[in-house]
Formats: C-alpha cells, structure tokens, sequence
C-alpha cells in the first residue's frame, strides 16, 4: 500500500527536489525530440528559479516527506 501524496506550495528548500524530479521526467523526451531540441540537463538551478519566480502558483507534490512531482500554474494571454 503506498501512503498518499500531499500537494502543497513549493517552498525555495524543496527547488533542488523539484530540480531533480524535472530533469529526471525530461529524460523520457530524448526518444522523441528532436537531438538539437534536448539537452541535459533540461534545465538548470538558475533557469528553475526563474520559472518558478514567473509563476502564479508553484506547487510541490510529495509522498513520505519527499518531492515526488511539481506543478505550475501561469496565466498567458486572454
């Protein structure tokens, strides 16, 4: 049986989890982009924090304590 998840605000402690759990997804792109669209890692510490700085809501999913998923939410246009 596996314990539930708990979604919450992503808190700049969990950005290297969230770091970890982004890069390790993006792997799974590399069999269908195409070789000048991927690189590794996808995305750096700095580029993160941008991005999580751009969102409204930035949202950590976790399980025992650890970051297992992240999730943001950003307005874009009409």
């Amino acid at each position: 049986m596996t314990s539930p998840v708990a979604i919450r605000r992503c808190e700049a402690l969990d950005l290297p989890a969230a770091l970890g759990v982004i890069n390790a997804a993006a792997r799974s792109y590399r069999t269908f982009l195409p070789p000048e669209h991927y690189h590794e890692p996808l995305m750096t510490p700095e580029e993160l924090r941008r991005e999580a700085a751009r969102m409204e809501v930035y949202m950590a999913v976790g399980r025992d304590g650890e970051v297992v998923g992240v999730m943001g939410l950003e307005r874009v246009g009409d």
